[in-house]
């Protein structure tokens, strides 16, 4: 848990939406994971957000992350093979490249 700041949130801010756009809000702020006042809040400032990653897309990273990991090993097996060597760093690049969408 994050310690507490020194300084309060002790200003209020208020404002009226359509309901299609409170809903719109809402969705967009559970699809990110934040509440709907942080959601505003880091939208407001420019802070990034990331939409909160489904069970099967981070399945799916995993598995990811555990092809890198084998290609990594099969390319340290055949160093002297410049031919397929010089293929597998392609597949590992662009497989790096994909997981640093990922990676916050």
């Amino acid at each position: 848990m994050r310690p507490k700041s020194a300084a309060l949130r002790n200003n209020r801010l208020v404002f009226r939406v359509y309901s299609l756009e409170k809903k719109a809000i809402e969705l967009a702020a559970e699809k990110s994971g934040l509440g709907v006042s942080d959601y505003i809040r880091r939208s407001c400032l420019g802070q990034t957000i990331h939409a909160r990653l489904s069970p099967e897309e981070l399945d799916l990273y995993r598995l990811l992350v555990e092809y890198r990991n084998n290609f990594s090993r099969i390319r340290n097996l055949v160093k002297d093979q410049q031919d397929i060597t010089a293929d597998l760093k392609q597949v590992i690049a662009s497989i790096d490249k994909h997981l640093k969408k990922f990676t916050l």
